[in-house]
Parts: structure tokens; sequence; C-alpha cells
């Protein structure tokens, strides 16, 4: 399964990103934000301009997550 979880780096993304990368059904954790949290090999970080979200929906649509996750 692919995760997409925005918020990874607040206080509560922080817990439910270390849930996520523990969870073995979860193959890829598309994080997305403006700060990037913690490097893992599941984790995958989209750098975001929050003022310019075409560009996030192309990227979104070519990755195909299962879930999405807001913190």
């Amino acid at each position: 399964m692919k995760v997409v979880i925005l918020g990874a780096t607040g206080l509560t993304g922080k817990q439910v990103l270390s849930r996520l990368l523990a969870d073995l059904s979860v193959a890829q954790i598309i994080a997305i934000g403006r700060r990037p949290p913690p490097e893992h090999p599941k984790l995958h970080f989209l750098q975001t301009d929050f003022q310019n979200l075409t560009d996030l929906k192309k990227r979104l649509v070519q990755l195909a997550p299962s879930v999405g996750v807001s913190c």
C-alpha cells in the first residue's frame, strides 16, 4: 500500500509517520510539506509550494497513492 501524508513533521504527523514506517503493509510513504522529515527507505518527500498546487496534483497522480492522511 502507498500512503500520502500531509503534516509529517508536526506533532501528530511525526507519530503517524512513525507508525506507518513500522507497518509492514505500507510499501511506500509520500510525505508532502515544506520541511523534510527524517530520511527512510520507505519515505519519498515532496517539498511543496502550497501557493501552487497544480504541480503537486500532477506528481500525486503519477505516484498513485492508495490512502491519504492529513495531520
